[in-house]
């Protein structure tokens, strides 16, 4: 199995920031992809170079770290390699739930394999987060979590018209 862990931190839900570390940093182990994004970054590994960043996070046990850097794109890093994957430039209407999305697109493309961590290659996780990249831009375009969120052949339609 694939352990997904977003780590989604919220100030308002811990009464201390402290506390919120102490149990995130309880999971890390536990978790075989860890997504963060800046700010969860520098929380985590006091760091905000996404390389250093995220071999922090590596050191703890997951196997990818991923990070997102909503209209930048994002970053990826593991035992294999590292890079940053260019973002989509789309016109937002809202951005609630895009990074949902882009989980939901990163999970699907590595589940595709037998084996997800023969899919940590960074050729594959730069299409693998391509794709992501693209998932959450679609759902930007539309008001709405649920009604946003894209089928696979609307984002295999948007890829294939930035790529000709």
């Amino acid at each position: 199995a694939l352990i997904s862990f977003d780590v989604n931190y919220r100030p308002s839900l811990w009464p201390q920031p402290e506390e919120a570390l102490t149990v995130i940093e309880a999971m890390l182990p536990q978790a075989d992809l860890v997504k963060v994004n800046e700010e969860e970054l520098k929380l985590l590994s006091g760091s905000k170079d996404l390389s250093e960043g995220s071999a922090h996070i590596l050191a703890r046990g997951p196997a990818l770290c991923v990070v997102t850097l909503g209209a930048d794109g994002s970053y990826f890093s593991s035992a294999l390699g590292e890079g940053r994957i260019p973002p989509f430039s789309v016109e937002t209407v809202d951005a609630v739930g895009c990074g949902d999305a882009f989980m939901a697109g990163t999970l699907c493309r590595l589940i595709r394999h037998d084996d997800w961590k023969k899919a940590l290659a960074p050729d594959q996780m730069a299409a693998n987060l391509r794709y992501a990249n693209a998932v959450g831009a679609l759902t930007a375009l539309t008001y709405g979590v649920i009604p946003a969120l894209p089928t696979a052949a609307a984002v295999g339609s948007f890829l294939q018209e930035r790529t000709a």
